[in-house]
C-alpha cells in the first residue's frame, strides 16, 4: 500500500476547536478501525472561511433549501474546486452553512450535522455551530456524520442496507454506534480501499 494523502481540515466562520478536534479524532478512529500501517498527516486550518473568497460565490440565497433554512453553501462547486486544486489530500471542510441538498427528502433529514463527498476528493460537513438558537452542538451525530463521509471520500461508493452502520442512507442517529460504525461488510470494503487485508 502506498503513502495515505494527507488529511486537510478546514473550519469554517463559526466552527470552534471542539468541533474540528472532534473530526480529526474521528479521523484517527477510522484509521484505527482499518489496521492501518502509518497513520496520514492531518492539516487544519480554523480559519477557512478564506476558501470561499478564493472560489467565488458559493454561498446561495436562492433554492429550495435556502428557501427553508437560510443560508447554505454550493458543495458541488466547492467539491469540484477540492478537486482540481487541492487534489493532493482528501479535504474536509467543515461548516455551519447548509449544504445545497435541493430536495425535499433532505428537507425533513437531521440537519444537526449533514454532508456531501466526493470519492478520492474530499467531504462538506454541517455541523451546527456553537449554541446556535440555544442549542448545543450534537458531537456523537458530528462523528457518526464525519464517519459516514469519509467512508465515501474513502472509496465506498454505496449506501449500506444495515440501518445499524453509519453507511446506511438512514437518519436515525439511535441506531448508530460512534464507536464501531461500520458493519462488517463495510469495514472490510473499506479496508479494500486501502488494500489492507
Amino acid at each position: 500500500m502506498g503513502k495515505i494523502k494527507p488529511i486537510y481540515i478546514i473550519g469554517d466562520d463559526g466552527i470552534n476547536d471542539r468541533q474540528i478536534e472532534t473530526v480529526k479524532e474521528t479521523t484517527k478512529d477510522i484509521f484505527d478501525l482499518i489496521d492501518v500501517d502509518e497513520y496520514p498527516s492531518v492539516l487544519i486550518d480554523k480559519n477557512g472561511g478564506g476558501i470561499l473568497k478564493m472560489v467565488g460565490a458559493l454561498i446561495s440565497e436562492d433554492g429550495f433549501a435556502a428557501d427553508v433554512f437560510g443560508e447554505q453553501i454550493d458543495d458541488l462547486k466547492l467539491l469540484e474546486f477540492f478537486k482540481t486544486k487541492l487534489n493532493n489530500r482528501y479535504t474536509v471542510f467543515l461548516t455551519r452553512r447548509y449544504p445545497n441538498l435541493n430536495s425535499k427528502e433532505h428537507a425533513t433529514a437531521n440537519f444537526n450535522n449533514a454532508g456531501r463527498a466526493l470519492v478520492g476528493v474530499g467531504a462538506i460537513i454541517r455541523s451546527r455551530p456553537y449554541n446556535e438558537g440555544g442549542v448545543c452542538i450534537d458531537y456523537r451525530s458530528l462523528r457518526i456524520h464525519t464517519c459516514h463521509e469519509l467512508a465515501h471520500v474513502f472509496g465506498l461508493t454505496y449506501h449500506c442496507v444495515n440501518p445499524n452502520c453509519t453507511i446506511s442512507k438512514s437518519y436515525l442517529l439511535e441506531h448508530k454506534d460512534e464507536n464501531m460504525p461500520y458493519c462488517d461488510a463495510c469495514l472490510k470494503n473499506l479496508k479494500n480501499c486501502f488494500r489492507i487485508k
